[in-house]
């Protein structure tokens, strides 16, 4: 046979049918390839990194989605910029997969990818950008994005993400989170976002939240506690006060119920009743 016979018949047990069937034949509690599969990926000739990029988009099953992602790690050292650039071209689906890979195996190529993927709408990326940068050590860009996901994420996320920079401690968020809090407090804003706001700016600082807070829940001036928006802003304030010990703490909080609303009464009423049990040691 020639040589180009040869390497066709070769490639053939390495082409996307060969590896999907051999994916398709994999235990459920597979977590790798055999060996010999490493061997022969590595001897014979040919772009299999995109061909398994092709399989993973395809794959359904979990087990060999899993071996699939196992096998493209192996190309990850000398051709990470190209896992990139695929999982920045691929659909939502392939994307999330192929971050999974570079999260085990590179992660200044996982920041590179994460930056590309956060503006997507779709949660699932969101949430993988997001579990991906936890696995992160701090830094402006990672802070970066947990802002973004934390500001403008998918509902679902918004949460998550600013439980991150609050357990972080990132004092970089600070600034953008208190600016969002003020500029939409009287718009979109929704209760449970301030609050969650509120909650991570005492986490992260409570020497800069407080500040805040002591004006927003004792305003000045005859119009400022009924301008639009004071009441999210004050509903963040308790929220935040909620888990802070101290007298202070409790008589901000006494000091909105007093003039609140029916709606934030109740909130502070129950945000005190679970602060007591909190400070006590009890179950919130």
């Amino acid at each position: 046979k020639s040589e180009a016979a040869c390497l066709e018949f070769l490639q053939s047990f390495v082409s996307a049918h060969a590896l999907r069937r051999f994916l398709h034949s994999v235990s459920q509690d597979a977590s790798d390839a055999p060996h010999e599969l490493y061997a022969m990926l590595k001897a014979i000739p040919g772009d299999h990194l995109k061909t398994l990029v092709e399989v993973l988009a395809t794959e359904q099953g979990e087990a060999s989605r899993r071996v699939a992602r196992r096998l493209i790690e192996m190309y990850v050292g000398e051709r990470g910029d190209e896992v990139v650039s695929y999982i920045l071209g691929a659909s939502d689906h392939l994307a999330c997969e192929l971050l999974r890979v570079l999260r085990h195996t590179d992660l200044d190529r996982t920041l590179a990818a994460a930056k590309g993927l956060v503006h997507r709408g779709d949660h699932t990326v969101q949430l993988a950008v997001l579990a991906a940068i936890e696995a992160m050590a701090d830094g402006p860009d990672p802070v970066r994005i947990l802002l973004q996901l934390g500001m403008s994420g998918a509902e679902d996320v918004r949460p998550k993400a600013l439980a991150v920079l609050a357990a972080r401690r990132s004092t970089d968020a600070l600034a953008p989170l208190l600016t969002k809090l003020k500029r939409e407090a009287s718009g979109r804003l929704t209760n449970t976002e301030a609050e969650a706001i509120g909650v991570t700016l005492i986490a992260i600082d409570t020497n800069f939240a407080l500040p805040a807070f002591r004006e927003w829940c004792r305003p000045r001036g005859l119009l400022a506690g009924v301008l639009p928006g004071h009441a999210k802003l004050q509903r963040a304030a308790v929220a935040g006060l909620a888990g802070l010990p101290g007298d202070e703490a409790e008589a901000l909080i006494r000091a909105v119920s007093d003039k609140a609303g029916s709606e934030l009464q109740e909130y502070c009423t129950q945000v005190m009743v679970r602060r007591r049990r909190l400070l006590r040691g009890g179950r919130t």
